[in-house]
C-alpha cells in the first residue's frame, strides 16, 4: 500500500510540475518583450551585424569540419547559400542501393 501511494504521489507532483512548467512558458511568450531588429525606420544595424556574427561563430563551432558555411561573407546576412550537392557520391549511393537489392532480391 505505502508503495503504490508514493508512486502515485509522485505521479500527481510530475503532472502538477508539467502543467506549472507550460503555464511559465506561456506567461514568458506572452509577456518578454522580442528583440527585432530590422523593424521599418527604427533597424538597429549595430544589432543585426552583432546577430549575424554570432549565428556564422555558431555554425563553425558546431560544424568545424566539412562545413559548406565555413568561408561565407558575414555582411551577406542570413542569406546564405545553398552548399554544392555532390551529384557523384549520390550516383555512387545509387549504384550501391542498386547491388544491395539485387543480393537482397528485390
Amino acid at each position: 500500500m505505502k508503495i503504490e501511494r508514493k508512486y502515485e504521489n509522485a505521479l500527481k507532483e510530475q503532472k502538477r510540475l508539467i502543467d506549472q512548467r507550460k503555464e511559465n512558458v506561456k506567461d514568458m511568450l506572452m509577456n518578454v518583450p522580442r528583440v527585432n531588429p530590422d523593424y521599418g525606420k527604427d533597424m538597429d544595424k549595430d544589432l543585426f551585424n552583432a546577430r549575424d556574427n554570432a549565428l556564422t561563430e555558431q555554425l563553425n563551432k558546431d560544424f568545424p569540419r566539412n562545413n559548406p558555411y565555413r568561408n561565407i561573407n558575414p555582411d551577406e546576412g542570413l542569406n546564405m547559400p545553398k552548399p554544392e550537392i555532390n551529384r557523384e557520391k549520390s550516383q555512387n549511393i545509387n549504384e550501391q542501393l542498386k547491388k544491395l537489392r539485387e543480393r537482397v532480391g528485390n
